[in-house]
């Protein structure tokens, strides 16, 4: 992201002039901005919504890119995973069982609704704009 927003933006810089820090986690990351380890960082818009209402973290703007934000992409040799059962396992459970769970997720609005407000802290109306901007 940070690639892409450079270009995005024009930078000077190149990746190769680039610094990156890992903070490993968002609580990490938070307290980064606040301790000065780091000046800026790139999240999802709603997982960070929270903070912004709070007042502890401050939105600056979007990078929209033209990718999806979640995609699951394995080569052909990826998808053998140099096994039978690895390969099994892959297309008989894992991505059924992935396409099970986002239709869910899309099919039930209301009960999604609820577990965004539950897990992320976000209020009715955040929950519900989050879900129009999802497929």
């Amino acid at each position: 992201m940070s690639y892409y927003m450079s270009h995005q933006f024009e930078n000077a810089n190149t990746p190769s002039d680039m610094k990156f820090v890992t903070l490993g986690s968002f609580k990490n990351l938070r307290e980064g901005l606040h301790n000065n380890q780091v000046n800026i960082f790139l999240w999802e818009y709603f997982t960070t919504k929270p903070w912004f209402d709070n007042k502890e973290l401050k939105h600056i703007g979007n990078v929209v890119t033209p990718w999806p934000a979640f995609s699951v992409v394995a080569s052909s040799k990826g998808l053998s995973l140099q096994s039978p059962v690895s390969e099994s396992l892959l297309r008989n459970q894992f991505l059924p069982a992935l396409g099970e769970g986002a239709a869910l997720f899309q099919n039930g609005r209301d009960e999604s609704v609820q577990r965004i407000m539950s897990d992320f802290s976000h209020k009715e109306d955040d929950a519900r704009a989050w879900l129009t901007n999802t497929k």
